[in-house]
């Protein structure tokens, strides 16, 4: 089962909404290539509310998101994010996952 049956019920409900806000500041936000950073702590949150197979379909779908919200924000209103600034969040993101999903799987 994905979900951890010990997590809290309103984790459930913030965790989707937690990605859905992040991703919204990083396309419509003027600090775009830093806010998907936030994805980090909520990556970290996962490891509360699901399990190792949980973890890493949030660190996908987080992933995914970045790569989302680089492309969707690519216009002249905002500072042009580098290929080398997605790459490096995109590390983060990756190795935020690995550990969490390391922990999640220790503790199951």
């Amino acid at each position: 089962m994905i979900i951890n049956e010990r997590a809290p019920s309103i984790l459930l409900l913030i965790t989707p909404l937690c990605a859905s806000a992040i991703f919204l500041l990083d396309i419509l936000g003027p600090m775009s290539p830093f806010s998907s950073a936030l994805y980090v702590p909520l990556i970290l949150l996962s490891i509360l509310v699901f399990s190792a197979a949980g973890v890493a379909y949030t660190g996908l779908v987080c992933f995914v998101l970045t790569i989302a919200g680089f492309v969707l924000s690519r216009n002249d209103g905002f500072d042009r994010v580098s290929f080398l600034d997605l790459l490096m969040i995109l590390a983060v993101v990756v190795i935020t996952t690995a550990v969490s999903w390391a922990i999640a799987r220790r503790n199951r």
